[in-house]
């Protein structure tokens, strides 16, 4: 068992319980919170015996606060929706800041204080055989004190936790903190391998996001970033807008999605981060717009097989026009309705959609032909306006874009987004900026 310590529930549940009301109403986050407290102590009585000074207690005594609130929650929370609250929370200026003004794992001496913290927790195992059976085991791999940490567990009392509590729905849930903590604190958590999944192990390699992968990432990422500041007076007022990459784009961004460039950068990284380096393979883009966002991704994958396709002409003919002065070869134009695709299924191993689901009208359609194309084992990726997230996007859309016909309706919310990919694809990733759904899905 574990001690009751107030200040874990006290600090975690009232941030959770704003966040549930914010996304589903006050009732739920009021009945999830007001029964969570009894529950989170019964939880701290039932917990494996860790040891009371254990320097890893303060992970369950905060992953049982999110578990108390979900069990009092009644199935009013589903693990979905858990997890965009929890999405939520880590969004938080606060929390951000904590993290990443304090760690910067790309900086040699807070890579050796995370390795030399991580063995200081494997000598207190050594040190108390009592507890031992029952708390994390480390196993350390190749971990370079300066660069990367690999280790991995065999016993996680959390998972035992759950699988005696009926929580392995949720656990996953927990797990998914870890690739959020990482990033941050300006790294990557590379992963194989959960018990939480069924794994025999729980996988960790953790390097600062600007090691020798991270800094190829870094300069795909500047060269993209240049070619939509580049576009100066020759951009339309669409693509500037798409890109900030004028100041009447920044302003039109700002007015209607409350995205400054910053933001703009992050959420076109999230939703082509589908995309990796190097990639080789074949690659789908519906629809491809003008091109203003993607042409300067392919000029990073001059080996890729890439096919554009999109239902206007005009769209077409400017991201052609595009493709041509940038020399792609590569990269080859077919239009069509996304709703019935002029291709075999498993015919691409990614299958990429930025912008476009909020503006097609039957996506029910376009969904089923996405996944059809798509590779076993492939990837879907992109993003889209989702409802319910900024109330001035949401006015915007209904008063201007859909009576002219850029959006059609009906639209996703984020958690509905996130149910309808997780019903279709074996792994699901999705975060929001603003009213802007981003998402990685592998098939």
């Amino acid at each position: 068992m574990l001690a009751y310590v107030s200040r874990y529930f006290n600090i975690i549940a009232p941030a959770l319980r704003r966040a549930i009301r914010r996304r589903y109403g006050y009732e739920l986050a009021a009945k999830a919170y007001n029964d969570a407290r009894p529950i989170y102590r019964q939880m701290l009585a039932d917990f494996p015996s860790i040891g009371a000074d254990n320097p890893m207690a303060d992970n369950a005594y905060e992953a049982l606060v999110f578990f108390a609130m979900y069990r009092a929650a009644d199935g009013g929370l589903t693990p979905d929706m858990l997890r965009a609250v929890v999405g939520d929370l880590f969004e938080l200026p606060v929390v951000k800041g904590a993290v990443g003004l304090s760690v910067n794992l790309n900086r040699a001496a807070d890579m050796r204080r995370m390795n030399e913290s991580l063995r200081s927790h494997a000598r207190w195992v050594d040190e108390h055989p009592d507890e031992a059976p029952y708390t994390w085991d480390f196993n350390f791999g190749d971990s370079r004190g300066d660069t990367r940490v690999c280790y991995h567990f065999t016993r996680c009392p959390l998972n035992d936790f759950c699988r005696e509590q009926d929580l392995m729905d949720v656990l996953p849930v927990m797990c998914e903190i870890d690739h959020v903590t990482a990033r941050l604190a300006h790294g990557r958590l590379t992963r194989e391998h959960t018990l939480a999944q069924g794994g025999a192990v729980c996988d960790y390699l953790i390097e600062g996001d600007e090691c020798a992968h991270g800094r190829e990432t870094a300069m795909r990422k500047d060269s993209i970033r240049g070619a939509y500041k580049a576009l100066g007076g020759s951009a339309t007022v669409y693509d500037a807008m798409m890109t900030c990459g004028t100041p009447l784009g920044v302003a039109m961004s700002w007015a209607v999605w409350l995205i400054g460039p910053e933001e703009n950068t992050a959420y076109l990284e999230a939703a082509m981060a589908g995309v990796p380096e190097g990639f080789s393979g074949s690659l789908l883009e519906v629809p491809v717009g003008t091109g203003v966002l993607t042409m300067p991704l392919y000029q990073t994958l001059p080996d890729a097989r890439v096919t554009c396709l999109d239902y206007s002409s005009d769209m077409m003919t400017a991201a052609q026009t595009r493709a041509e002065r940038d020399g792609l070869s590569n990269v080859r134009f077919v239009q069509g309705d996304v709703g019935a695709l002029p291709f075999d299924d498993e015919s691409f191993d990614i299958v990429m959609s930025l912008n476009g689901f909020h503006a097609f009208p039957d996506k029910e359609a376009a969904y089923k032909e996405t996944f059809r194309v798509l590779k076993r084992g492939g990837t879907f990726c992109g993003c889209f306006y989702v409802r319910g997230e900024v109330a001035l996007t949401d006015g915007w859309i209904r008063r201007f874009h859909e009576p002219r016909g850029f959006f059609t309706p009906p639209y996703e919310t984020a958690a509905s987004l996130e149910e309808r990919l997780r019903g279709m694809y074996a792994q699901v990733h999705v975060e929001t900026h603003k009213a802007m759904a981003c998402f990685v899905c592998v098939k």
